[in-house]
């Protein structure tokens, strides 16, 4: 409805205000660019970074923002003086190894370990097994890498700055791993060592080589997403009280996406309605009253204000109250706001049931 706070329907959408969305693609573009050393703009931005630091009044620009919370000596990203995918030859780059994604063994059984050296012995005999895992116990805290081999007992260990993600942590050890077996021509063995490479990762977050002590540019994109959420949650919790205050008390944090996106049978008419309750902003008789549509808050019905809980719960014309949908465990009375900020069980799928049997249009 026109009436709809629009701060709680940027969160009801989970697509955020304008200004942040800027700052989000200039973060993107930045951390982009600055992985090219010799990249033009850095130098420029620097020289401006300088300049405005002694105008108080200066309005800092989206990708000038960017620069100030980037580029900064605590934040060490991996540079290069042209793309790293020219740094390899045309033959590494179209070279499909063949790559087995399961081998059909879940890894809690008892019999996982047996299972394993069943599998190479028949298909890779003559291989030698190399171990590699990466870890990361604490969000903040550094990542550790970690190859092992147990045929020569040669462990290598990593630690990465905490900006790194698991999956780099992953892409080190596996390119160390191929390094260390072609630079020894290594041979062949057969006993497995899951278990002995993931206890290493998790070693080498304290203990491990300080080798790769800089972070990668695509580490550093999520990092523009948690400064998108974190600005968006102090956003909301500002603008909170001037517009969205029944919303927010129902959606207090930035979801990951929205609602609607896991009920992909709901019909267009059912999710709208949804999202006008939850934003308290529906066509019950008392809404449509304060906008000035119906000249009377009252409900059809005659008996009491057309509130939404009355509407949802007490009216006569009902065919079932909201009631007669809800578990047995649900504290009765209750409100449409309550019902909402129910984990389990979905209201949403109560709701889309409710509404459907009494076929009501709010």
């Amino acid at each position: 409805m026109k009436s709809s706070p629009i701060n709680g329907l940027q969160i009801e959408c989970v697509d955020p205000p304008l200004y942040l969305r800027r700052q989000f693609l200039s973060d993107r573009f930045f951390i982009k660019a600055v992985q090219h050393a010799s990249h033009p703009l850095l130098e420029r931005l620097q020289m401006l970074s300088q300049a405005t630091r002694e105008s108080a009044n200066y309005k800092t620009p989206c990708v000038l923002h960017s620069f100030n919370k980037f580029w900064k000596p605590s934040l060490p990203i991996e540079q290069f003086t042209r793309l790293p995918i020219f740094n390899n030859n045309f033959k590494s780059l179209t070279f499909k190894p063949e790559i087995i994604l399961n081998f059909g063994i879940n890894k809690d059984s008892p019999h996982a370990s047996k299972l394993l050296k069943e599998k190479l012995a028949t298909k890779y005999e003559g291989w030698l097994p190399i171990y590699t895992d990466a870890s990361k116990l604490q969000e903040g805290g550094a990542v550790g890498s970690a190859v092992w081999i147990p045929a020569y007992k040669v462990l290598l260990n990593y630690k990465l700055p905490p900006l790194t993600s698991v999956f780099t942590g992953e892409a080190v050890s596996l390119l160390e791993a191929i390094q260390f077996a072609e630079s020894h021509n290594l041979g062949h063995c057969g006993i497995p060592g899951n278990e002995t490479a993931d206890l290493c990762a998790k070693q080498a977050i304290t203990s491990g080589s300080p080798t790769y002590d800089k972070v990668y540019h695509h580490d550093l994109l999520t990092l523009a997403h948690d400064h998108l959420l974190r600005s968006w949650q102090v956003d909301w919790q500002n603008t909170r009280n001037r517009a969205g205050k029944y919303y927010y008390e129902i959606q207090k944090c930035i979801p990951n996406k929205p609602w609607f996106f896991k009920q992909k049978l709901f019909s267009k008419q059912a999710v709208s309605i949804i999202c006008r309750l939850r934003l308290g902003h529906a066509c019950t008789p008392v809404h449509l009253a304060k906008i000035r549509i119906r000249d009377t808050s009252l409900c059809e019905c005659g008996v009491e204000d057309g509130t939404t809980d009355h509407v949802l719960f007490n009216c006569p014309k009902l065919n079932i109250s909201l009631y007669d949908l809800l578990p047995q465990d649900v504290p009765r009375p209750t409100n449409i706001k309550c019902i909402l900020e129910m984990s389990k069980p979905s209201p949403f799928k109560i709701l889309k049931k409710f509404l459907a049997i009494n076929q009501l249009k709010l």
